[in-house]
């Protein structure tokens, strides 16, 4: 899944924005743009296609207007974040064991997803 906002443009045409349309790259470096979703109400989105990690997707979003569809806005390429490694070494520390609970330690695995690890 992969979030993400955009501002209005500068100019609506004259009269209000309706709703935006979202295109996509469908990852593979394959810039060919595909309608992803049309008729979104707000300034943001949140992907629902299946995505695969690792892969760089890039965006791009329209306005549309009672006129018609604006030009595409400027590209955004996200990278979707892969799962990160399991952590590795799990040890009992004896020293922290006792009846009631267990001390564990390990060391973090070798690759973080592309985003921090933030809990175990």
């Amino acid at each position: 899944m992969i979030r993400f906002t955009w501002s209005e443009g500068a100019s609506n045409g004259g009269t209000d924005v309706l709703n935006y349309n979202v295109y996509y790259d469908q990852g593979a470096s394959t810039a060919t743009f595909v309608l992803l979703e049309s008729s979104v109400l707000t300034t943001h989105y949140t992907t629902t296609a299946t995505l695969t990690a690792g892969e760089t997707y890039t965006f791009k979003v329209t306005a549309l207007n009672t006129v018609g569809e604006s030009l595409q806005s400027d590209p955004l390429a996200i990278l979707a974040a892969k799962l990160p490694d399991a952590p590795l070494n799990l040890q009992n520390v004896p020293l922290v064991t006792t009846a009631y609970q267990v001390g564990l330690q390990w060391q973090a695995g070798a690759y973080d997803g592309a985003s921090p690890v933030i809990d175990y």
